[in-house]
């Protein structure tokens, strides 16, 4: 049985920690892409899709971080897209074209969100991602 309680109070010595994403409001969002603050962009998004509520204003975000040219803000931005699926239910088809562009996007690190993100959308959406990747990945037959 695993408890936080449990957890070591010393994690430095851990190589991979998980930290939450920075996100403190979309004012800070809408400031970082006017400055083009590729520092805390990659993690602001993620941020923004898991915690804000203003699901438009995160998926308008996410569509114009989805073609930025660093390949871990655009990645981020395309998975941003999967956690909206899953807390909302809910995205616009510009966005689900997104996803599929970036299951063939030239970033192996884009692939894999778009991945990540395709099968949040097929769960949460019920939508048809599921044949657009297992065309793009070479697969012929269904996953058990």
């Amino acid at each position: 049985m695993s408890n936080r309680d449990d957890a070591p109070a010393d994690t430095s010595a851990m190589g991979n920690v998980y930290k939450d994403p920075d996100h403190d409001d979309m004012d800070a969002l809408h400031a970082a892409i006017a400055a083009d603050d590729t520092a805390h962009l990659y993690e602001m998004i993620i941020g923004a899709a898991l915690y804000d509520d203003d699901r438009e204003a995160v998926e308008a975000a996410c569509i114009a971080l989805s073609t930025h040219a660093d390949e871990n803000i655009r990645g981020n931005a395309i998975l941003g897209f999967g956690h909206l699926a899953r807390r909302f239910r809910s995205l616009k088809s510009e966005s689900r074209a997104i996803v599929r562009r970036g299951l063939k996007d030239p970033s192996e690190y884009v692939r894999g969100h778009a991945y990540a993100a395709a099968g949040d959308l097929e769960m949460f959406l019920h939508g048809r991602l599921a044949k657009m990747v297992r065309r793009v990945l070479g697969m012929t037959h269904r996953r058990p």
